[in-house]
């Protein structure tokens, strides 16, 4: 990112010369003297210094609109050179989420990296994954991992692995009697509506932007779970280390919680009845050029996860 657009975006999100002077480690004099030197060179003003917080003039939005479809131009041409080189320098940029880049990414980076060593790797993105595609869309990044439901038509994927739900209860004597403990096979009993009288001890510590699993969850078992007061956001990818002290419980996906040492002071019971698997998916933009090593990348996760499966090129 040039010094120009950073400096402009920093000012649009923090609203002010002080803020963004101490997010960019620079003083406020510097900042506001290269502003200065941006609109006497573009011969407009930029930046509203009456409004509170500060915003872009209008003409200063539509440039720093084509500052960055230029960078994404500039990007785009240097991946050209770079495939040119054969592999020799280069970077990828992949869009995911931590808890996907720990559980999905770790075998296909370091298999990656042994064939391409000078390959730079940009995981750097921690983003909902229903943002991957928007980033893939506007050059962003080259490469993300996503849900098939949330593929766009500007972009293709190819399927890695089917996420089942699971519903994670402390590892008490009681949840015992109902659930299982961590399995690989991916073998579990499904929850029953008999089931309620133990599960509504436990509050729901929902995960973001889900809470409606909760609902459906208390209609399947005919009662009204409590929530927690717990953010699931907060815990991030460490649920079944929260639901594992007791806390509460929470609906996971089998392949994040594979990660988690705590998972073994934990029970598990099948959502299969309530949510269906859904398939996790390393996505591209057909709209652009994807560069070699991008391609190459793909096909890797593929290989890894689908051995067995043929594919088209990227």
């Amino acid at each position: 990112m040039s010094d120009t657009v950073q400096i402009l975006k920093t000012l649009l999100s923090e609203g002010s010369f002080v803020s963004a002077a101490k997010r960019l480690a620079v003083t406020q004099s510097y900042l506001s003297q290269f502003v200065q030197k941006l609109e006497k060179n573009y011969g407009v003003k930029l930046i509203d210094r009456n409004s509170r917080p500060l915003q872009l003039t209008k003409l200063g939005a539509v440039i720093l609109e084509n500052l960055e479809k230029i960078e994404i131009i500039q990007r785009k041409t240097q991946d050209m050179c770079n495939d040119y080189l054969q592999l020799k320098v280069g970077e990828i940029r992949i869009a995911s989420n931590s808890e996907r880049t720990s559980a999905v990414l770790p075998p296909v980076i370091a298999s990656f990296n042994r064939k391409y060593p000078n390959i730079r790797l940009n995981l750097e993105f921690n983003l909902h994954l229903d943002e991957v595609c928007e980033l893939l869309i506007q050059g962003k990044a080259d490469i993300g991992i996503t849900f098939e439901s949330l593929l766009s038509r500007e972009c293709n994927a190819y399927t890695l692995l089917s996420e089942n739900y699971l519903l994670a209860l402390p590892r008490t004597e009681e949840t015992l009697l109902i659930g299982s403990l961590y399995s690989v096979d991916g073998r579990y009993r499904k929850l029953q509506k008999q089931d309620a009288r133990i599960v509504r001890k436990f509050p729901m510590i929902n995960t973001y932007r889900h809470e409606e699993r909760q609902q459906r969850l208390s209609k399947f078992l005919g009662t009204d779970l409590k929530t927690s007061n717990i953010s699931a956001l907060t815990v991030q990818n460490r649920l079944s280390f929260v639901v594992a002290q007791g806390i509460g419980c929470a609906i996971c996906q089998e392949k994040l919680v594979a990660i988690e040492t705590a998972k073994e002071k934990c029970v598990f019971l099948s959502l299969d009845d309530l949510f269906k698997p859904q398939n996790l998916v390393i996505a591209w933009p057909q709209i652009s050029y994807t560069n070699t090593a991008a391609r190459l990348f793909c096909k890797e996760a593929l290989s890894y996860y689908r051995p067995n499966c043929g594919y088209s090129d990227v």
